[in-house]
């Protein structure tokens, strides 16, 4: 059966499922914890792609300002006008009261059959900064070629390793901004 949001937009197929694992409220009934799975199976719009896959959601309001989050994609699937990309891969992370935070992201993922895989240490927000001040993210393509964003607050360093190489090439001090990664 295709289903369409208004007469003459595209026709989606496939199933949707949504599990609400856990939910915790307030005294007032307003949500303070959430964990929720999406499936997508055989999920298509007709002449852009298809969806496969989970993806989980979990939150956690921490009682004093802050909260936690999770994003898990597991065996998720995007078909999109004849390109593929699969994830496999957890974003966790974090605010306190004060408006600083972090996050890691770590697993894999494949872009036109290209396999890499993700790891990073923590990285770290300052209150009302959009660029982390600190922490680094590894990419490793299949070959074993790495590139490593570490974060220096407003700048951050590249370095690129061939496989094999002994020593990176290191690109230092890139502005956040200048990349449109940060404020200008």
């Amino acid at each position: 059966m295709a289903c369409v949001s208004e007469p003459g937009q595209p026709a989606s197929t496939g199933a949707l499922a949504l599990t609400i694992n856990a939910i915790e409220l307030d005294g007032n009934d307003d949500p303070t914890a959430l964990d929720v799975t999406i499936r997508f199976s055989g999920f298509e719009e007709e002449g852009f792609g298809s969806l496969s896959g989970s993806v989980r959601l979990w939150f956690k309001d921490d009682g004093s300002g802050g909260e936690r989050l999770r994003v898990s994609y597991s065996a998720a699937a995007l078909t999109e006008q004849g390109d593929s990309l699969a994830y496999d891969f957890d974003i966790t992370g974090g605010s306190g009261a004060n408006g600083g935070g972090a996050f890691d992201m770590n697993g894999t993922f494949v872009i036109g059959g290209a396999g890499y895989a993700m790891s990073s240490t923590t990285f770290e927000f300052s209150a009302g900064s959009s660029q982390p001040s600190r922490g680094s993210v590894t990419l490793r393509d299949f070959l074993g070629n790495t590139v490593t964003l570490r974060a220096r607050g407003d700048t951050f360093d590249l370095e690129f390793r061939p496989f094999g190489a002994p020593l990176p090439l290191i690109i230092p001090g890139l502005l956040w901004s200048a990349q449109r990664l940060g404020p200008g």
